[in-house]
């Protein structure tokens, strides 16, 4: 290839042209579907956690998602937190476990100030 003489064509050489835009019909599809995955678990664990928690520890919480295998359990103070996690070292985690159809590696309490707005 021979170089041209003039400074603005040999700039034109080095030019690379981007590559055209492909559809976003596969990545849409992707994380759709990553989205599905995510509420049916959520839906599952909530559904758990709803049928096994007593009633003193259902009233005082809320289910606050699913990530990364951990259910997210919200709660309006240290000592309802405390409770809680009484209740799940006494077996109620191991049950949440056996009756969820999610593998549920643990079980994150998090207080929240804003509880009755949720």
């Amino acid at each position: 290839m021979q170089v041209p003489r003039d400074p603005l064509d040999r700039l034109r050489s080095y030019r690379q042209h981007p590559d055209r835009a492909r559809g976003l019909g596969e990545d849409l599809a992707v994380v759709l579907h990553s989205t599905k995955k995510i509420s049916v678990s959520e839906q599952a664990a909530g559904e758990a956690w709803g049928a096994l928690v007593p009633d003193m520890i259902g009233e005082c919480t809320r289910i606050g998602g699913f990530r990364a295998g951990k259910l997210i359990v919200l709660v309006p103070s240290s000592a309802h937190r405390y409770t809680v996690d009484r209740w799940l070292g006494s077996g109620g985690l191991r049950a949440l476990q056996e009756l969820a159809r999610v593998p549920i590696g643990g079980v994150i309490l998090k207080i929240t100030r804003e509880f009755d707005r949720i």
